[in-house]
């Protein structure tokens, strides 16, 4: 199975700083979150409207889907739009 394409890291951090606050590599590997997940959190916040969201609680009922994860497949699939996007 392959994975989806991520966008790399969102905020990336590639050097730290030491006590003295001199660049390091010490957190190189701490790379944050990546870009699709920052966007699936921008598309959470976007559909956090009173509207959009009871439009979204009748649409899973219809479908039979637990509105928490049919909420979260929308957040996904705007991210994975988004990130095609970029790739273009």
């Amino acid at each position: 199975m392959t994975s989806k394409p991520d966008g790399g890291p969102a905020f990336p951090r590639p050097y730290g700083t030491d006590e003295h606050s001199q660049p390091c590599n010490s957190n190189a590997d701490q790379q944050g979150m990546t870009l699709r997940q920052y966007y699936k959190g921008e598309a959470l916040a976007m559909l956090s409207n009173e509207n959009v969201i009871s439009e979204i609680q009748i649409q899973s009922r219809r479908e039979g889907v637990n509105y928490p994860e049919y909420l979260a497949g929308i957040c996904c699939n705007i991210a994975d739009a988004l990130i095609a996007e970029d790739e273009q």
